[in-house]
Protein backbone atom coordinates (compact mmCIF):
# COMPACT_ATOMS: atom_id res chain seq x y z
CA UNK A 1 0.00 0.00 0.00
CA UNK A 2 1.51 3.54 -0.69
CA UNK A 3 2.04 6.01 1.88
CA UNK A 4 0.04 9.11 2.06
CA UNK A 5 1.05 12.67 2.68
CA UNK A 6 -0.89 15.52 3.99
CA UNK A 7 0.67 19.22 3.87
CA UNK A 8 0.62 20.90 7.17
CA UNK A 9 2.44 24.04 6.37
CA UNK A 10 2.64 26.15 3.21
CA UNK A 11 5.55 25.99 0.78
CA UNK A 12 6.60 26.37 -2.46
CA UNK A 13 6.61 23.64 -5.06
CA UNK A 14 9.45 23.98 -7.70
CA UNK A 15 9.01 20.45 -9.31
CA UNK A 16 9.04 17.15 -8.58
CA UNK A 17 12.39 17.40 -8.51
CA UNK A 18 12.68 21.09 -6.68
CA UNK A 19 14.98 22.49 -9.74
CA UNK A 20 11.81 23.89 -11.80
CA UNK A 21 12.03 27.87 -13.35
CA UNK A 22 11.09 30.71 -11.34
CA UNK A 23 8.27 30.88 -13.37
CA UNK A 24 6.73 27.29 -12.74
CA UNK A 25 6.67 27.99 -8.98
CA UNK A 26 3.60 27.29 -7.00
CA UNK A 27 2.67 28.54 -3.71
CA UNK A 28 0.75 25.10 -2.05
CA UNK A 29 -0.93 25.25 1.72
CA UNK A 30 -2.26 23.16 4.24
CA UNK A 31 -5.52 21.19 2.86
CA UNK A 32 -4.05 21.11 -0.53
CA UNK A 33 -3.34 17.70 -2.36
CA UNK A 34 0.63 16.70 -2.09
CA UNK A 35 2.03 17.68 -5.64
CA UNK A 36 4.08 14.78 -6.93
CA UNK A 37 7.72 15.28 -5.41
CA UNK A 38 11.24 12.68 -5.50
CA UNK A 39 12.18 11.32 -2.59
CA UNK A 40 14.89 13.77 -1.81
CA UNK A 41 12.38 16.22 -2.15
CA UNK A 42 9.73 14.65 -0.01
CA UNK A 43 12.67 13.97 2.76
CA UNK A 44 13.37 17.41 2.59
CA UNK A 45 9.85 18.55 2.91
CA UNK A 46 9.03 15.93 5.99
CA UNK A 47 12.34 17.10 7.63
CA UNK A 48 11.15 20.73 7.54
CA UNK A 49 7.92 19.34 9.07
CA UNK A 50 5.97 20.69 5.93
CA UNK A 51 4.34 17.22 4.55
CA UNK A 52 3.88 14.48 7.09
CA UNK A 53 3.05 11.11 6.96
CA UNK A 54 -0.53 9.77 6.94
CA UNK A 55 -1.58 6.56 9.04
CA UNK A 56 -3.23 4.07 6.64
CA UNK A 57 -5.28 3.03 9.77
CA UNK A 58 -6.01 5.96 11.82
CA UNK A 59 -5.78 8.45 9.15
CA UNK A 60 -3.59 10.63 11.41
CA UNK A 61 -0.19 12.75 11.51
CA UNK A 62 2.12 10.35 11.72
CA UNK A 63 4.69 12.46 14.23
CA UNK A 64 8.62 12.22 13.24
CA UNK A 65 11.87 12.75 14.09
CA UNK A 66 13.85 15.68 13.86
CA UNK A 67 16.86 14.18 12.69
CA UNK A 68 20.16 16.31 13.12
CA UNK A 69 22.66 17.09 10.48
CA UNK A 70 25.56 18.70 11.50
CA UNK A 71 28.43 20.78 8.84
CA UNK A 72 31.84 20.06 9.62
CA UNK A 73 32.73 22.80 11.76
CA UNK A 74 30.10 21.76 13.80
CA UNK A 75 31.28 18.25 13.89
CA UNK A 76 34.44 19.35 15.06
CA UNK A 77 32.58 20.94 18.11
CA UNK A 78 31.02 18.57 18.81
CA UNK A 79 33.52 15.93 18.37
CA UNK A 80 35.80 18.04 21.03
CA UNK A 81 33.09 17.56 24.09
CA UNK A 82 34.07 15.50 26.88
CA UNK A 83 32.88 11.37 26.41
CA UNK A 84 30.67 11.25 28.50
CA UNK A 85 28.99 14.49 26.89
CA UNK A 86 29.21 12.78 23.19
CA UNK A 87 27.98 9.60 24.78
CA UNK A 88 24.83 11.01 26.20
CA UNK A 89 23.91 13.10 23.05
CA UNK A 90 24.75 10.03 20.86
CA UNK A 91 21.52 8.63 23.23
CA UNK A 92 19.00 11.32 23.04
CA UNK A 93 19.89 12.71 19.41
CA UNK A 94 18.90 11.55 15.86
CA UNK A 95 21.73 12.46 13.90
CA UNK A 96 21.81 11.77 9.87
CA UNK A 97 23.34 8.67 8.66
CA UNK A 98 26.02 11.69 6.77
CA UNK A 99 26.64 12.98 10.01
CA UNK A 100 27.13 9.65 11.72
CA UNK A 101 29.90 7.99 9.13
CA UNK A 102 31.86 11.34 9.35
CA UNK A 103 31.67 11.78 12.95
CA UNK A 104 32.93 8.02 12.70
CA UNK A 105 35.97 9.66 10.40
CA UNK A 106 36.72 11.75 12.64
CA UNK A 107 36.87 9.60 15.77
CA UNK A 108 39.19 7.11 14.32
CA UNK A 109 41.92 10.02 13.07
CA UNK A 110 41.63 11.86 16.63
CA UNK A 111 42.01 8.42 18.08
CA UNK A 112 38.57 9.22 20.71
CA UNK A 113 37.41 7.08 23.58
CA UNK A 114 36.62 3.26 21.90
CA UNK A 115 33.29 3.67 23.69
CA UNK A 116 32.60 7.24 21.46
CA UNK A 117 33.50 5.05 18.50
CA UNK A 118 31.37 2.30 19.54
CA UNK A 119 28.59 4.26 20.08
CA UNK A 120 28.59 5.61 17.07
CA UNK A 121 28.77 2.63 15.01
CA UNK A 122 25.75 0.88 17.01
CA UNK A 123 23.87 4.42 16.10
CA UNK A 124 25.24 4.20 12.16
CA UNK A 125 24.26 0.35 12.09
CA UNK A 126 20.92 0.47 13.36
CA UNK A 127 20.02 3.32 10.93
CA UNK A 128 21.18 1.46 8.01
CA UNK A 129 19.30 -1.58 9.30
CA UNK A 130 16.09 0.01 9.55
Amino acid sequence: MAKKYRIISGFTYKGEDGKAKQEKWVRIGPGEEVPKLNSDELNKFISQEKIAEISAETGEVIQTKKVTTLNDIEMERFIRKSTPSILAALQTDEFSIETLGKMIIIAEREKLDNRIKTALEEKLNKKVSA
